[in-house]
Formats: structure tokens, C-alpha cells, sequence
């Protein structure tokens, strides 16, 4: 990964589960900025928002049904909290 980017392990007890990358959201995106409706004035001004997952690898050494769907359920969540995504934008 290069650039502004985070990196997380995603963990049980002593042992790493999943390795996690994110970075910032790309500045123009058609397919998003339609989906998400944005104009033109408001895809700066929110660009902040949003974090694009770059990198993500289940350990192979785990065989838990629904860890992958767990892990960037959770993620998803501790991400968007305003002191996480920071970093990318800084």
C-alpha cells in the first residue's frame, strides 16, 4: 500500500484472525458519486466520508464460517468513527 493508509489487524484473544488496508476514497468515482448522488460541489466537501478497503486476507490457518463477513462487519463499523478516517485526509 502506498500513500495515506491504515492498516488493521482484526484479532481474537492473542491471535490474528485478519490484516486489513484502507485508504482514502478516490476523488472522482462516476458509479459512487451517482449512487451516492452527489453534485459536483458536494464531492469535495464529503470526499472525507469515505475510505476504499485496498487490502483484506483471511489467515489460513482459521476455518470459521461467516469470519470474513464478521470481520468487515466490524471493521465497517470502527472505521467511520470521525478519529479513524483523519489520517487519510490529514
Amino acid at each position: 500500500m502506498f500513500g495515506k493508509s491504515l492498516r488493521h489487524i482484526a484479532y481474537l484473544e492473542d491471535q490474528w484472525l485478519a490484516l486489513l488496508g484502507w485508504q482514502a476514497g478516490a476523488f472522482k468515482l462516476g458509479a459512487r458519486d451517482r449512487w451516492i448522488d452527489w453534485r459536483a460541489e458536494q464531492q469535495f466537501s464529503r470526499l472525507h466520508l469515505i475510505a476504499n478497503n485496498v487490502r483484506f486476507v483471511i489467515l489460513s490457518q482459521f476455518q470459521v464460517r461467516y469470519l470474513a463477513s464478521w470481520v468487515l462487519s466490524t471493521q465497517s463499523l470502527q472505521i467511520h468513527q470521525p478519529c479513524m478516517l483523519k489520517p487519510l485526509y490529514a
